[in-house]
Parts: structure tokens; C-alpha cells; sequence
């Protein structure tokens, strides 16, 4: 008898811990999500792309807002990987990662000892220029915005960070550190000939031929014989002559033969 009620309290016990632990789960799943759909975002955001909207060589700015941690920026590119340490504020990092328009990279941010803890995640920009969520603070970032646009590249990604939380009730200020994505400034690029309609010479019409333009042949003279007579057959003079010796000959033969 009192071994089956040892079992049964060990399973009443087996059970309430069990509801516990689910109302616990519960209730810590609950608070993690605060607001539910920008902590989902803000988990995907680490890693995540970033795309540029024209051809140049990636810069990123680092702007630590409260936490002053060396953190681990990582970057993959077309196969290829490259880490930058990352401390000071306002120290713009020139990546030499050269993009296409319509081009993306791929980011992860690192932190901890060995750099082992990833940030938790990001989220846009508010539309006052401030980072944070509440009932959190929301710092302005005014300032790191212009610095990071006075050097008159397009700014692609501008991102607010919350750092490593343990995840059992991670804290999603998004107000921890601020990290801008934009190009190296140099010369634009110039077009090449073949793609500039300037540069390549327009042939120019040839004239057309017109009466006026194209010299009209003159019509050769003809050469001037005189009139024509009309076709009469033989002369009458020669006629008379012939007849005149005709009879002469009559004559002379009618003398000589007598």
C-alpha cells in the first residue's frame, strides 16, 4: 500500500512539474516575442543581405550607441569571406568588396568572447532617425546618419542592432549599436565608348543626286549638210547630153557608111 502511493505521488509530482514547466514555457515565449512579429525579424536579420542599387566597392560605418564591444562583422560574398573587427565609432571600414547593381552581400555580426555570440538581430530605422523599440529608449542618430551621408555615396542599409540576449528573455531594444551600409567614395566610373550614343560619330548623309546637282549632258550638234533635193532619178542635162551624142554618132556612122 505504501509502495502505490509513492508511485502515485511521484506521478501527481511528474505531472504538476510538467504543467509547470509549460506555463513557464509559455509565459517565457510570450515576453521573448514582444510584439511578436519584429523579434521573428530581428532573428532572420542575423544573417541577412543586404543589395546595393548600383556598381561600387562596399563601405560600412559602425556607430556603437550604449554597449562599447568589439564585435565581429562578417561578409560573404560571391564565394567569398572577409571578418572585420570593429570597435570605435565613426570610423568608416572600406571593405574592397567590389558589387554589380542589383548585387548583394551577406552579413553576420558577432560578439563575446571568441566571438561566439551572435547579435541578436536588426530592424529598420524609425522614421523619426532614432534606433530603439518600446519600452525601450529610442537614441537619436541624426548625426551618425548625415556623417555617414557626407560622403555623397547613397546610403543602401541603415540598421539598428540589439546585441546578444540569453534567450530565455532576450531583451529586443534594437538600441545597442548602429551599423550603415554604403560605397567607398571615388571617381564614378565613366561609360565606355560603345555605351555612350555622344561618342560614337553619327555618319552623315550623303547628298542626294538632284536635277539641279547632276550636270545634264547637252545634245551633240548635228552636223549641217545642205538641203536635200528631192529624188528626181537623173538629171535632165546629162539626159539631153546623151541623146545629143546618141545622134551625133548617128550621124558620123550615117556620113562614113555611104
Amino acid at each position: 500500500m505504501f509502495k502505490r502511493l509513492t508511485v502515485g505521488k511521484w506521478i501527481a509530482l511528474a505531472v504538476s512539474l510538467a504543467t509547470l514547466s509549460l506555463v513557464v514555457s509559455m509565459w517565457t515565449y510570450k515576453n521573448s516575442l514582444m510584439e511578436g512579429e519584429e523579434a521573428v525579424i530581428a532573428v532572420l536579420n542575423n544573417p541577412s543581405n543586404v543589395v546595393f542599387s548600383k556598381q561600387g566597392k562596399v563601405r560600412f560605418y559602425y556607430y556603437y550607441i550604449y554597449n562599447d564591444l568589439t564585435r565581429l562583422i562578417r561578409i560573404k560574398h560571391r564565394g567569398e569571406t572577409k571578418s572585420f573587427r570593429v570597435r570605435e565609432s565613426n570610423n568608416p571600414v572600406d571593405t574592397g568588396i567590389e558589387v554589380d547593381a542589383g548585387d548583394s552581400i551577406n552579413i553576420e555580426v558577432f560578439e563575446g568572447s571568441g566571438y561566439t555570440k551572435k547579435a541578436y538581430g536588426w530592424k529598420n530605422i524609425n522614421a523619426d532617425n532614432t534606433c530603439g523599440k518600446e519600452p525601450y529608449a529610442r537614441d537619436n542618430v541624426s548625426w551618425q546618419r548625415q556623417d555617414a551621408a557626407s560622403a555623397g555615396k547613397p546610403l543602401e542599409s541603415i540598421q539598428c542592432w540589439s546585441d546578444w540576449e540569453p534567450e530565455v528573455h532576450p531583451v529586443l531594444d534594437f538600441n545597442d549599436f548602429l551599423l550603415i551600409f554604403s560605397y567607398e567614395p571615388g571617381v564614378e566610373p565613366e561609360p565606355s565608348p560603345e555605351s555612350s550614343p555622344e561618342s560614337t560619330p553619327t555618319p552623315e548623309a550623303s547628298p542626294e543626286s538632284s536635277p539641279e546637282s547632276t550636270p545634264t549632258p547637252e545634245a551633240s550638234p548635228e552636223p549641217s549638210f545642205p538641203p536635200k533635193q528631192p529624188d528626181t532619178g537623173t538629171p535632165t542635162w546629162i539626159m539631153v547630153g546623151l541623146l545629143g551624142l546618141g545622134g551625133l554618132l548617128v550621124l558620123v556612122k550615117s556620113k562614113w557608111l555611104k
